[in-house]
C-alpha cells in the first residue's frame, strides 16, 4: 500500500473527529520527487525524498505558502509548497494556489525549537549552532531571488502532471519515439544533492546521453530520467 494510500484511509477514519479544513488536509501529496528539509530554505540538509504522488501529513505553510511543514514517513521538515498540492472529492490544485475553500493554517519556523524536537539524532544536528546563526538570512531569501531559483525554475506543468491551477505551465510536445528511446534506454543511475526540476542545470557530474536524431540528451538523475539541453545542461522535461 502506497504511503498516500495510508494516509487516505487514516484521513477517513478520523474524518468525523475534524474540521472539514483539517480533513482535507490529510489528502495533501508532492507532485514530484521533493526534498524534505530541515528548515525552509533550499540551503538546509536533505531530511529524506518524497516520492511523486506519495500522501504527506501537512501542519500549515509559512505566510505566503512559499514553504510548508510536513511529514513522510516518520519524518518531519520543510517542504516547497509550490510542489504540493491537495486532493478534495471536488477540487485538485497546487498549494500555492489554493482558493479560500481551502485553508492553509500560517506556521512560524525557529531552527533551534524545531531542531531539538525533531533532528536531535540527525548527523547534521552537530551543525545546530551554525545554522541557527544564518537561518534568518536563509529563510528570508527562501521566497524570493535567487534562493527560490534554487527550488522552482522554467514550466511548472512538466512536473506537476494533471494537477490543475495557475502555476501549471505547459510542457514541451515529444515525440513518441523521444519518450519510448528514454523511458527504455540504459543509463547509470545519478543522485545529487540538489533537487532536479525543470529549468534547474545538471552539474558536470551528471553524464548526459544522446537522443537519435533530437536535439537534446537525457540522463537519469534522482529516480528520473529528464531531457537536458546539451550546452547549459538545463533540465526542459521530466519523463515519467
Amino acid at each position: 500500500m502506497s504511503m498516500r494510500k495510508a494516509l487516505a484511509i487514516a484521513a477517513l477514519a478520523s474524518a468525523a473527529l475534524l474540521p472539514a479544513s483539517a480533513s482535507a488536509q490529510q489528502s495533501v501529496f508532492a507532485t514530484t520527487d521533493l526534498n524534505l528539509r530541515a528548515g525552509p530554505s533550499p540551503e538546509f540538509p536533505v531530511v529524506t525524498t518524497i516520492p511523486a504522488q506519495e500522501g504527506v501529513e501537512f501542519f500549515g505553510c509559512l505566510e505566503g505558502r512559499s514553504w510548508c511543514d510536513v511529514a513522510f514517513n516518520g519524518a518531519r521538515g520543510w517542504a516547497y509548497g509550490r510542489y504540493l498540492a491537495y486532493d478534495t472529492t471536488n477540487q485538485q490544485a497546487v498549494i500555492t494556489e489554493a482558493p479560500a475553500t481551502f485553508e492553509v493554517p500560517t506556521v512560524t519556523y525557529d531552527t533551534a525549537s524545531y531542531w531539538d524536537t525533531y533532528y536531535r539524532d540527525r548527523p547534521f544536528y552537530s551543525e545546530r549552532d551554525r545554522w541557527i546563526s544564518v537561518a534568518d538570512g536563509t529563510t528570508a531569501g527562501a521566497t524570493t531571488g535567487a534562493a527560490a531559483g534554487a527550488a522552482v525554475g522554467g514550466p511548472v506543468g512538466a512536473v506537476v502532471g494533471g494537477v490543475t491551477g495557475a502555476a501549471v505551465g505547459t510542457a514541451l510536445s515529444l515525440p513518441a519515439r523521444v519518450v519510448d528511446f528514454v523511458t527504455s534506454a540504459p543509463a547509470e543511475p545519478v543522485v545529487i544533492e540538489r533537487q532536479v526540476v525543470v529549468g534547474s542545470r545538471l552539474p558536470e557530474t551528471v553524464e548526459l546521453h544522446p537522443v537519435p536524431n533530437y536535439e537534446y540528451r537525457y540522463a537519469y538523475v534522482n529516480n528520473s530520467r529528464v531531457l537536458v539541453e546539451p550546452g547549459t545542461r538545463r533540465v526542459v522535461q521530466i519523463i515519467r
